[in-house]
């Protein structure tokens, strides 16, 4: 089967990824459109080889930087954990920007991040400022600069439902995209042409929260979950004898197995979990730290100023890449609270807010007069 060869040059890292899937790399072609390159510039290091094998005798398997990962399931080839995976083993090795679950966009000098959780509704609220005159910087991932402290373009495609464009009344034809796990693959520019906006120094940092008068997950201890491709006993009793565990529960999650771990150190926790799959040869394929439960989208908008250290905090809770990341291994971070000193420092100048989810033309309407009529207003 021929194998198709995609370079991608991401920050300070060029990425190799091969395939055998046609439509896996039509797939990543789109996705990160403006992320290709004909070949590496002379003198950079190629840190990541990715190879997706699925004619194999061994049966389909994956190739992260020379480790061979056995798939076991043929479907998880046509899964989003796998795209996941991959996407994941590429924010490992940025050592330039830190990275974090988070939309970004830019109004002339301000640089402007929406942290949240999952499901949060920040592509919504991003396109809707984009509308107003907002630039694009990205949806899902802010990068921060770690030299510079500015935030950076990230503008991979877009996954969209087809009510989110419908909502906004966005010009696009359904008929001649491409759909990937239930959503349609969107090119900002298709939507917004000349819309994707420069590094920015960062002003402003929203964090999406539920209604102040609905209770978040905030409990003591904490847990994560942990979607893993297959299992055995063994696996599983060496988590539940780790002294730092309280309960473990097997549920399934998209048909597998998946482990809800109680614990009163998650980081440390998580980093045994991960230690502990490479050993038994696990594929670990996603794992979910929600702080909070799916908002309720409150009648009204509140809105009120935060301190910077509890942005940075909140930051840190979306950081990308994990303990093992090159970054961190550059900088021989002990541990997050390092971490957590270094983005505190980065955003000093910014102003930080945390605002309630609610109606979008009323989250649009304060971002806007915050941002741009330069307004510290508290709104409740």
């Amino acid at each position: 089967m021929p194998i198709d060869q995609l370079w991608l040059s991401v920050f300070n890292q060029d990425v190799c990824i091969q395939t055998d899937s046609t439509v896996y790399s039509e797939i990543l072609q789109k996705t990160y459109s403006h992320f290709l390159i004909e070949r590496p510039d002379i003198g950079r290091q190629v840190v990541f080889n990715d190879f997706f094998n699925i004619d194999n005798t061994e049966g389909p398997c994956l190739i992260i930087n020379g480790q061979k990962k056995h798939l076991h399931d043929p479907e998880l080839l046509r899964s989003e954990y796998i795209h996941a995976l991959i996407l994941n083993s590429i924010y490992t090795n940025i050592s330039s920007h830190y990275l974090h679950h988070a939309a970004a966009l830019s109004h002339k000098e301000n640089g402007i991040i929406l942290t949240a959780d999952s499901g949060f509704g920040k592509t919504t609220l991003t396109l809707a400022l984009v509308q107003k005159g907002f630039r694009f910087l990205s949806d899902e991932i802010a990068a921060i600069g770690r030299k510079d402290g500015m935030i950076y373009p990230f503008p991979r495609g877009l996954h969209i439902r087809k009510e989110t464009l419908q909502l906004l009344d966005l010009p696009f034809q359904f008929e001649k995209a491409s759909r990937w796990f239930g959503k349609y693959l969107v090119d900002i520019e298709d939507i917004f042409p000349g819309m994707i906006g420069d590094p920015v120094k960062i002003s402003q940092i929203f964090v999406l929260k539920n209604d102040s008068n609905s209770t978040p997950n905030s409990s003591y201890p904490r847990e994560f979950r942990a979607v893993i491709n297959h299992t055995n006993p063994v696996f599983l009793q060496q988590i539940k004898d780790n002294p730092d565990v309280i309960h473990v529960q097997e549920t399934l999650e998209r048909g597998y197995p998946c482990l809800v771990v109680e614990t009163v150190h998650r980081m440390k926790v998580i980093s045994f979990f991960e230690n502990l799959c490479s050993q038994h040869a696990i594929m670990l394929l996603d794992l979910i730290k929600r702080e909070e439960e799916m908002p309720e989208f409150a009648p009204s908008v509140a809105c009120h100023n935060i301190n910077r250290s509890q942005a940075a905090l909140e930051l840190l809770r979306r950081f990308l890449g994990g303990h093992k990341t090159a970054l961190l291994d550059a900088e021989n971070h002990q541990e997050s609270t390092k971490l957590l000193f270094d983005l505190a420092s980065l955003i000093k100048d910014a102003d930080c807010y945390q605002l309630t989810v609610g109606p979008l033309t009323e989250m649009v309407d304060v971002i806007t007069n915050i941002v741009c009529d330069g307004k510290k207003m508290i709104y409740t």
